[in-house]
């Protein structure tokens, strides 16, 4: 879950916080085993170019005011990391809070139809928090290059028998390949916990313990990027090149210095001032008008940071005015879906439920809420054989909170 949603990371830092203690135990009780060597680093990224966002008209300008914002996010799923041939797995339950101050520094309607609004956004207090359990591993035969290997071991049987004409010999490493092919596939995607069951062991509750705890701690240390960004101001400049053109977001520190952590773009990546024209395009709209929000343009709302964009489109219908006169604004059920950089889908969202309130008088939204199920999987190669997958599945639920400053 990015890279990506959470889910993902947690299966992957868990699993490598008790990979050596689980394969230890394992190989104690069945005489065998061997840890392979661990994957290459990653090549260097290539700079990063502005992020390019949908065009907005120039009536949008009128609705960015200077607001307080908060955002809540939760996580609750399982979540695998699988490469080399041994997937780790781990339920968790993760949580984060944004609350956020954003002061307009200057809104441009210029000529031909271009837009300026920089904006100075200063993330009061950020926090996560994350519950792992459950930490396990198993075999994963989709991330090893069996098949290849056993085409390999054919075509050596195959020479080996031409030059030697000793077929028996080769009969012989033929039979002891099919023997520990069927062996792997009888305990592919069968957990440790489930194999120490079978012969009479599980793990000892102080064991339990001491697991879980260092899983977290390495989870949470990994995670706390999006903690560095609390207490920071940003400068966001978003600038539309001409009316129907792409408009670009760039973003610096407040001081006009580069932000350089990966984890601090990822998250300014989802910064928004137009939200509010994004929910309700429509200012003149009734009761009963519907209309569709493309999802990528409040990403933000269904995560703070992740791997890649939204994709595809959510339904929205006004309802009648709420009790204290607000506009209530009804989030169709939607699959929406998650493309990474390389244009690939990687995952996807299904929207069971969302609501909007939004203010009537600035028609800018005071409460957004969305919940659903969401299912994610990034795959990655490593020697050009082996294959490393990242999956997750969780039950999500993120509700964002804005009050214009002028209200306060």
């Amino acid at each position: 879950m990015t890279n990506s949603m959470k889910a993902g990371i947690v299966g992957w830092l868990a699993g490598i916080a008790v990979a050596a203690l689980v394969v230890v135990i394992y190989v104690n009780f069945h005489g065998c085993g061997t840890t392979p060597p661990p994957p290459p680093p990653p090549p260097p990224e290539p700079p990063e170019q502005p992020v390019k966002k949908d065009p907005v008209p120039v009536s949008a300008l009128e609705r960015i005011v200077p607001r307080v914002m908060k955002g809540e996010f939760g996580l609750t799923g399982r979540g695998v990391d699988a490469k080399w041939g041994i997937a780790k797995t781990a339920n968790f339950r993760y949580t984060v809070m944004v609350i956020a101050d954003s002061d307009i520094l200057e809104k441009k309607d210029l000529p031909g139809g271009k837009i300026k609004v920089t904006e100075v956004r200063k993330f009061d207090r950020v926090q996560d928090g994350i519950v792992v359990s459950d930490v396990d591993m198993k075999l994963a035969l989709d991330t090893l290059p069996i098949k290849a290997f056993a085409q390999a071991i054919d075509a050596a049987v195959t020479v080996w028998t031409s030059m030697s004409g000793d077929p028996a010999g080769g009969a012989l490493v033929l039979s002891g390949k099919d023997y520990v092919m069927e062996k792997l596939k009888k305990i592919d995607g069968t957990g440790v916990r489930a194999l120490l069951g079978s012969i009479g062991l599980k793990p000892a509750p102080e064991l339990e313990a001491a697991v879980n705890k260092i899983a977290n701690a390495h989870v949470l240390k990994a995670l706390g990027g999006i903690r560095s960004i609390s207490g920071k101001s940003y400068k966001i400049t978003y600038y539309q090149e001409a009316s129907g053109m792409p408009m670009y977001v760039k973003f610096t520190y407040e001081d006009g210095s580069e932000v350089t952590d990966e984890e601090e773009r990822m998250v300014l990546k989802r910064v928004n001032a137009f939200i509010d024209y994004n929910v309700i395009p429509n200012k003149g709209c009734t009761p009963g008008d519907t209309w569709e929000i493309k999802a990528k343009d409040i990403e933000e709302v269904f995560d703070p940071y992740v791997e890649g964009t939204y994709s595809g489109t959510v339904r929205a219908t006004r309802k009648e005015n709420a009790q204290n006169g607000d506009w209530e604004i009804e989030l169709a059920p939607s699959v929406i879906n998650v493309i990474n950089d390389d244009g690939n889908t990687t995952g996807h969202l299904n929207l069971e439920r969302g609501q909007a309130f939004v203010n009537p008088k600035l028609v800018s939204v005071n409460n957004l809420f969305v919940e659903g199920k969401a299912k994610l999987e990034k795959l990655s190669r490593h020697h050009f054989l082996f294959t490393a997958k990242i999956s997750g599945e969780c039950d999500f639920q993120a509700r964002v909170v804005t009050t214009p400053k002028s209200d306060k």
